[in-house]
């Protein structure tokens, strides 16, 4: 099986605002089952038993070049964190997605986020889906 290896003990601190923080606190725990159940995370991010470089894990996540990995289980999630929140949230499909891609990297983002917005029902109500 896959190990977890290239692990960061004191990642980078990066500055990001108190909206952000809060959002990420509400993705706490460990995704590691999750990426190991994700096809396309193991296609392209594992080779043999080892992580592909730049990515490492911190905190239980995968983390390429300062964003996080984002599993198939988890991009939900994501997005109902970035999109839904009462603070700074149903901003439409480009802001979702610029907001969600400036710590993520979630696969074929805007078809997802597109999808959450288009289902939405403040958005619909507020025809908010720039």
């Amino acid at each position: 099986g896959v190990t977890v290896d290239r692990v960061v003990d004191n990642p980078v601190e990066v500055s990001v605002s108190p909206v952000v923080l809060d959002r990420w606190d509400k993705l706490r725990g460990d995704w590691t089952q999750e990426y190991f159940r994700d096809p396309f995370f193991l296609r392209y991010w594992v080779v043999g038993d080892n992580l592909k470089e730049p990515a490492v894990w911190i905190d239980g996540k995968v983390v390429i070049d300062g964003r996080v990995f984002v599993p198939m289980a988890k991009v939900e999630d994501v997005i109902s964190v970035f999109h839904d929140a009462i603070r700074g949230g149903h901003w439409g499909v480009r802001r979702t997605c610029a907001l969600i891609a400036r710590s993520c990297i979630v696969p074929q983002l805007k078809q997802r986020v597109t999808w959450h917005v288009t289902n939405c029902l403040i958005c619909q109500r507020c025809n908010n889906s720039n």
